[in-house]
């Protein structure tokens, strides 16, 4: 596996996805090789039965995920692999070099890199012609949303194979170290989870819920790796209110602390590829408040749903009112949350998720080369 900073997953949803993924396709058989990057997961053997090499990055926001994708790709030609799997359209650029070598590639697709803000006309480029590239060379194409299925339906006439990501079960916590680093008690506070970056529209939550009429905190957790300008940004905005905290990253029983106890999560965001942010927000039965992109529907918009409030993305005022409403009603809103619980175990589940891609492996691998 290819593409990813590495595993354990402490941040990133690419790398939560190869945390959950890879452990289980070992169990089932496969030996699987993860390629890392030291910046990211120290050098200390094998993670749940998954071989881990290091390989370098220039840890810049154009150069990290390119340049080690650059060594781990040739890396991997020189072993042994039957199958190279990469993840995300940058890295899979590179993915034509297997193929060229007589390998079986398949590639996954998390969501359409170039479309985020952090990229400029070249990088956004770039990373189009990635998406072309892994269309000629990958053998098979997953997606981890119907979503982005259609999209490479239409522009590209392939028929990707959808593996959405799933949810462990919930852990729950009470609140110990959360209280003690951040004073967030149970149902204390509003929460947001995920990378401070700019397509997440952290901004529309922190203008939303100053406009609230409540006593509650908001918890604003994840980190801005390679987007430090934005997170300053949103630090700004919040100046002078003590009931906005910012955690940093978060993992562990900390992490299922706040999931466990927060009152209400909310996600603005306007680019999505399929988010496990919210998937874990709805396992932990959390009253959900999330923008109206496709990506947030195809989850939320269940059989027995909706399993959350949705609002116009952008729109500040429709926030702060579905926030208010959830507030003011706990008891309706705990009751989508159970229902949306019930409806995320169903439906997004990372053994099934491990079956799905073990069945492409086998498809990839016995397809014979054009």
């Amino acid at each position: 596996m290819i593409g990813l900073k590495g595993i354990p997953a402490t941040t990133g949803g690419i790398e939560r996805h190869v945390h959950e993924l890879a452990p289980r396709l070992s169990r089932m058989g496969v030996d699987v090789t993860a390629y890392c990057r030291r910046w990211y997961s120290p050098d200390q053997g094998d993670f749940q039965g998954v071989r881990r090499i290091w390989k370098p990055a220039v840890k810049t926001k154009h150069l990290d995920a390119i340049s080690h994708t650059f060594f781990s790709t040739f890396s991997a030609m020189a072993g042994r692999f039957d199958l190279l799997h990469f993840h995300a359209l940058g890295p899979s650029s590179l993915s034509f070099l297997p193929r060229m070598a007589g390998r079986k590639v398949v590639a996954t697709v998390h969501g359409l890199d170039y479309m985020r803000a952090k990229w400029g006309a070249v990088a956004g480029f770039s990373l189009r012609r990635a998406e072309s590239v892994l269309v000629a060379s990958a053998h098979r194409i997953i997606v981890v949303s119907n979503v982005l299925a259609e999209y490479f339906r239409t522009r590209y006439g392939v028929e990707p194979v959808v593996v959405p990501n799933g949810v462990p079960p919930p852990d729950p916590k009470p609140p110990s170290e959360i209280t003690s680093r951040w004073g967030l008690e149970a149902g204390g506070y509003i929460l947001s989870l995920g990378r401070l970056v700019a397509e997440k529209r952290v901004q529309d939550t922190l203008q939303a819920f100053a406009r609230l009429k409540t006593d509650l905190k908001l918890a604003v957790v994840g980190d801005a790796n390679f987007a430090e300008h934005y997170g300053a940004r949103l630090r700004e905005m919040a100046a002078g209110n003590d009931r906005i905290i910012f955690t940093g990253p978060v993992t562990g029983d900390p992490l299922h602390e706040l999931l466990t106890n927060a009152a209400a999560f909310v996600q603005a965001s306007e680019l999505e590829g399929l988010p496990i942010a919210l998937l874990e927000a709805l396992s932990y039965s959390l009253p959900v408040v999330a923008s109206d992109i496709p990506e947030h529907s195809e989850v939320l918009d269940g059989p027995e749903g909706p399993y959350g409030r949705k609002y116009p993305v952008g729109d500040i005022d429709a926030l702060a009112e579905s926030l208010q409403a959830v507030i003011d009603d706990p008891r309706a809103a705990v009751l989508v949350g159970k229902a949306g619980a019930t409806h995320v175990a169903r439906c997004y589940n990372w053994d099934e998720a491990a079956r799905k891609t073990l069945d492409v492996y086998e498809e990839a691998m016995g397809e014979e080369r054009s």
